[in-house]
């Protein structure tokens, strides 16, 4: 089993036979993509991890490619890579030629990266762009004859699964155990790859250099420092993160030491990939948004298939479920299209230390911390990385119980009470403040077929209490099919009718708003049905609004400070006819909660065009919006710190969840 350079496509139906990967137009649609994926996990020119739609029956041929020199590419930068995973490290400590030579004695190196500081010395196998950087040089390979590889034989020993690392540091198996082969001289790459083709072996260790292969591991013996244990995954259609995810070394299934360092390096790398987003934000396009929305969102689908002991943040979700739809591109596909950035960018370069389960736990809480409020950055660093905890286990497959287990947004509050207070067991004030997660990013028709931003464009790049405003300081109308679903589609199973709330009060002077939107489970939080029923908006025909002048127990002057002093878009104090003000706050005048609801609700009509609202009253008395958590959002949406502190409990509850004592804190000193 070795290098690959290409293959004819005729081989590939037989090689890409897992419908993931060719099914779907939205994914790779030819076969040199395919091959070229098949490439990603090459180390030292071995295949030595399969990702999950990888191969089922197919052995790599070499292709010996006859290099007749390296002439300078870049001298004041690298390459950006194409497809994900196309770099691999060939070492460092290295001289200048030194390094050229191990790209020229590597099949799968075309380009090479040298770092004048460390030594280090990266290949890559494409080169689509230029990233300037002082102290890094890059260099070409010319090729002075290349010959394409042989097509893989049917009958050739199948690639069987992915090779993991299963112990820290210090481990091996008991001697007691049938060995199947000991081979001197290994490096943990090359032992790894020794288990992988044999069919008979589950398990190696490494143990001073020594790689002893073993059909099975039933304990283990403490020895020197060095020493560890891999273990083999076998092949399955189960389509975890793992699965999909590349590593250039052995990734680590659980994290056995991490430091304040360790902790700060990953949160870091993942902060980088935002450094070359475009800064533009408009209703169409919002990158660094749309991005951060979708670590966010694979976090949580994580955490919350938790239930019974089951699940939780164990990096373990069916990418193939329509539930997840849009999390492949952020995780590893390039979110942005092939070859642009994504989660796996970050996580190459701590797989071999980190559990992808923890990593995903560090890049949620990073991209929090640097789309916060710019004065709370510093206070939302320090919580999360004063309460994180590691040795989270990463569980290739075997969760295919999360199937359901996600909260459905029609259902409204009675799956938010499912989900996050019965299953996660959060209370209702928790639950809320988790909920504001949706401050960040937008939903789209084709992930979820909802469509919009909780907020303005502009406030979803940036982690703040935004959306609970927007909730209590607007007013807001179902909006029915937002997802054009036909009558004949629906009847077939096709697909349902979705519907969502869209701003209700006039819009035409402000196009960001008309794409505001929320769902059931967020206006439930706050809102009640006419009929104080949980509010739903596929049944409940009403407007749901808030007035400044009937919530006694609660202070809106600095939702107003929020808004710009305005209030269902009418600012507050301004003329609203010849002979009318448009008066917050002025419990006096029996009026204002009039104009309010005109203001709130001027969209809002029933057959018999008469106005509804959802659960509330007008007048300068108590508004009656009965949600199981409206107290808690009007408090979120006055002190973002309140909120803060909320969250943080919230995160730590749901991150946390069917770990219990396995997890320890971050260490001072350095691993």
């Amino acid at each position: 089993f070795r290098h690959l350079d290409y293959m004819n496509c005729r081989s590939c139906p037989w090689i890409c036979e897992n419908p993931y990967q060719c099914g779907r137009k939205s994914l790779l649609t030819n076969c040199a993509h395919t091959m070229t994926r098949l490439m990603v996990n090459c180390f030292h020119g071995l295949l030595i991890a399969c990702s999950t739609w990888q191969l089922s029956a197919v052995r790599l041929h070499s292709v010996k490619q006859d290099a007749s020199e390296m002439i300078s590419h870049f001298t004041d930068g690298r390459c950006k890579g194409g497809l994900n995973g196309d770099f691999f490290d060939l070492g460092s400590g290295l001289s200048r030629a030194e390094c050229l030579d191990k790209c020229i004695a590597s099949d799968m190196c075309k380009f090479v990266l040298y770092g004048e500081t460390n030594g280090g010395c990266t290949s890559f196998n494409t080169c689509k762009g230029h990233i300037i950087k002082d102290g890094l040089s890059t260099y070409a390979k010319v090729l002075s004859d290349s010959s394409p590889a042989t097509s893989p034989s049917p009958d050739e020993p199948a690639v069987l699964g992915k090779m993991v690392r299963v112990s820290g540091k210090g481990k091996v198996c008991d001697a007691a155990q049938v060995v199947l082969s000991t081979t001197p001289d290994q490096t943990v790459e090359e032992c790894a790859e020794k288990c992988l083709f044999d069919e008979e072996c589950s398990f190696a260790d490494l143990a001073d250099g020594v790689c002893r292969t073993l059909p099975e591991c039933s304990g283990t013996t403490e020895s020197s420092a060095d020493d560890i244990i891999l273990k083999k995954i076998p092949k399955q259609s189960f389509n975890s993160p793992q699965w999909m995810m590349t590593c250039p070394k052995v990734p680590a299934m659980t994290t056995t030491c991490m430091s304040l360092k360790d902790y700060d390096d990953a949160a870091q790398s993942v902060k980088d990939l935002f450094l070359g987003l475009p800064s533009r934000c408009t209703i169409e396009d919002c990158p660094e948004a749309d991005l951060s929305g979708c670590i966010l969102r694979m976090a949580g689908h994580d955490f919350m298939d938790f239930e019974g002991g089951q699940g939780g943040s164990d990096a373990c979700t069916d990418m193939d479920d329509a539930d997840n739809a849009g999390l492949p591109e952020c995780l590893f596909e390039g979110e942005f299209g092939e070859g642009t950035v994504s989660l796996n960018d970050a996580y190459m370069k701590f797989c071999d230390r980190i559990s992808l389960a923890d990593f995903i736990v560090i890049a949620a809480e990073a991209v929090m911390t640097h789309m916060a409020t710019p004065s709370l950055k510093a206070s939302w660093e320090e919580l999360f990385r004063g309460q994180f905890k590691y040795g989270r286990t990463t569980a290739f497959a075997g969760c295919n119980f999360a199937e359901g287990r996600l909260p459905n947004p029609a259902v409204s509050c009675d799956d938010v009470e499912r989900v996050f207070v019965h299953n996660m067991g959060l209370n209702w004030k928790e639950s809320a403040a988790l909920m504001g997660v949706h401050t960040l990013g937008r939903a789209k028709i084709e992930n979820s077929g909802y469509d919009g931003w909780w907020s303005t464009p502009e406030h979803s790049r940036t982690f703040n209490n935004d959306y609970f405003i927007s909730l209590f300081a607007k007013g807001w109308c179902p909006k029915y099919n937002v997802n054009s679903c036909s009558d004949a589609d629906e009847a077939a199973g096709n697909c349902v009718k979705k519907v969502q709330w869209q701003i209700c009060h006039k819009v035409w002077d402000k196009p960001e708003l008309a794409h505001q939107m929320m769902l059931d489970s967020d206006m439930c939080l706050h809102f009640a049905g006419s009929e104080g029923h949980t509010l739903f908006s596929k049944t409940d025909n009403c407007c749901a609004w808030t007035a400044t002048i009937g919530v006694k127990r609660f202070d809106v002057r600095p939702l107003l400070e929020a808004t710009d002093n305005h209030w269902c878009g009418v600012e507050c104090g301004s003329r609203v006819s010849r002979f009318t003000t448009y008066d917050c706050l002025d419990a006096g005048n029996f009026r204002q909660g009039t104009r309010e609801f005109r203001a709130c609700c001027g969209h809002a009509t029933n057959d018999n065009n008469n106005f509804l609202e959802c659960g509330s009253q007008v007048g300068n008395v108590d508004v009656r919006v009965g949600g199981p958590a409206w107290d808690h959002t009007i408090l979120f949406a006055q002190k973002e710190e309140e909120w803060q502190e909320s969250f943080g409990i919230a995160w730590r509850k749901a991150t946390e969840n069917g770990f219990g004592r396995d997890l320890r804190s971050l260490r001072q000193a350095e691993c």
